[in-house]
């Protein structure tokens, strides 16, 4: 695998944690998406700063714009679901985007997509499916609800990476993640009252996890996606990013006790190989 795909795998990693903390803060999930954003802010800059990547016109893109915007609303949604279905469940349907990144590329791009593409991002949802078949089961209204806000959120994650992608043919990864955070953080602001949150949160041991998604998940994470995805065909990304529910699943598994059967083991197994077969074999 090249540098770049196995930088994108290790963003997808580390987004892996972000389900972790968002169950494990008491802070409403509106909020903690905001502080998520907000607290990568100043990381950001200093890390654009110290690279000379700031530009002044990086605001001027449109793509800059969609992205940021896009991420918020992916973010506000996802956070609900997690809330209120297992974090398999959000995960899983959250990455439905891989289904939606070729469909984009082609309606901005008229980017075509190869049929092996599409042979292995079928092959790691599979196995995505299989992953989470134990708990995609309908426990009332509650668990209806947050698979459907985690549907919403794949519309809105996979615009999120086809305006990455765009943005990153002239635009720095560094000046991109910084930018996007900004306005993501702006429009998360608006909705922390009208989702009726308070913006600070309650007990103190939320800012370790505040912290740490905003370190973790949104610096490293979303900055080594964002690096990746100038150099990576955005289907073949989104299939990489499929590591992502995996490892959530993985973390759910040792730190909340949700079940892994040898279904799901296996499962897991074939996202690895559809990941490794897209860029050994897919050129």
């Amino acid at each position: 695998m090249t540098p770049c795909f196995l930088l994108l795998v290790a963003g997808a990693i580390a987004i892996g944690f972000a389900p972790i903390f968002v169950r494990l803060a008491a802070t409403g999930p509106i909020a903690m998406a905001f502080w998520r954003m907000a607290l990568a802010v100043p990381i950001l800059w200093i890390i654009s700063r110290h690279q000379n990547t700031l530009a002044n016109g990086t605001l001027r893109s449109p793509w800059i714009w969609v992205a940021g915007i896009a991420f918020a609303l992916d973010l506000a949604a996802w956070h609900f679901a997690i809330r209120l279905t297992s974090v398999t469940n959000a995960t899983l349907l959250a990455n439905c985007a891989v289904l939606l990144v070729p469909l984009l590329s082609w309606l901005f791009w008229r980017r075509a997509v190869r049929l092996s593409t599409i042979g292995y991002g079928g092959l790691a949802f599979l196995g995505i499916a299989l992953l989470s078949s134990p708990s995609l089961q309908v426990e009332g209204q509650h668990q209806l609800l947050g698979d459907a806000l985690a549907l919403v959120t794949a519309v809105f994650y996979a615009t999120y990476l086809i305006a990455v992608a765009a943005a990153r043919q002239r635009i720095s990864a560094s000046a991109l993640a910084l930018a996007s955070s900004l306005l993501s953080s702006l429009t998360l602001l608006l909705f922390v009252p009208l989702a009726g949150e308070r913006l600070l949160p309650a007990v103190a041991i939320d800012w370790i996890w505040l912290v740490g998604l905003a370190v973790i998940s949104q610096v490293f994470g979303q900055t080594a996606i964002a690096h990746a995805m100038g150099r990576i065909p955005p289907t073949q990304a989104a299939i990489g990013l499929l590591i992502q529910p995996v490892s959530a699943a993985v973390f759910a598994w040792v730190l909340f006790h949700e079940s892994m059967s040898g279904l799901q083991l296996f499962g897991g197994a074939l996202v690895l190989i559809a990941i490794t077969a897209v860029r050994l074999f897919d050129r």
